[in-house]
């Protein structure tokens, strides 16, 4: 999962990750995973 993020997405998520919003980018990355949980429960 983590090899499939493009480089460009890695070297941004390494700069957010060093201003110390970590908390931003858990909310972020967990509302992420919902959406596409529940995208993929409503297309079965």
């Amino acid at each position: 999962m983590v090899g499939a993020i493009p480089n460009r997405k890695r070297i941004l998520f390494k700069r957010i990750s060093s201003n110390c919003n970590r908390t931003w980018i858990v909310e972020h990355l967990a509302l992420l995973a919902i959406r596409t949980y529940f995208s993929k429960c409503s297309q079965v």
